[in-house]
């Protein structure tokens, strides 16, 4: 079976993600995990490192708590709507493109 030409080669690319968050599975074009593979915390990890931030930094840049950033970042809690939209504020992106889905808001 052939090898999917797009799909990057674990031998000759990094697949460590975020902060060496073990295998990290991306688009070899601009290293976002793949929609079907990544998680919410991995994508807002990789946003924060495109603009720049440590964890530290986007928290006070962002006046989120610094251990909802590294939970959320960890997959062990789900941010809330004002998080995913401070989030998006600060790191000048939508929400849709934190979640990688549209964003309907709070009812």
């Amino acid at each position: 079976m052939a090898k999917d030409p797009l799909e990057p080669d674990p031998a000759t690319s990094g697949t460590s993600g975020p902060e060496g968050a073990g295998s990290w599975p991306h688009d070899p074009a601009t290293r976002l995990p793949h929609h079907a593979d990544e998680s919410l915390g991995a994508r807002i990890a990789f946003y924060r490192n495109l603009a720049g931030y440590t964890q530290r930094e986007f928290a006070e840049h962002s006046h989120l708590s610094l251990g909802s950033i590294r939970k959320v970042e960890r997959g062990e809690r789900l941010p809330t709507h004002g998080f995913l939209a401070t989030a998006a504020r600060t790191l000048a992106v939508s929400v849709e493109e934190l979640t990688g889905q549209p964003y309907r808001g709070q009812r």
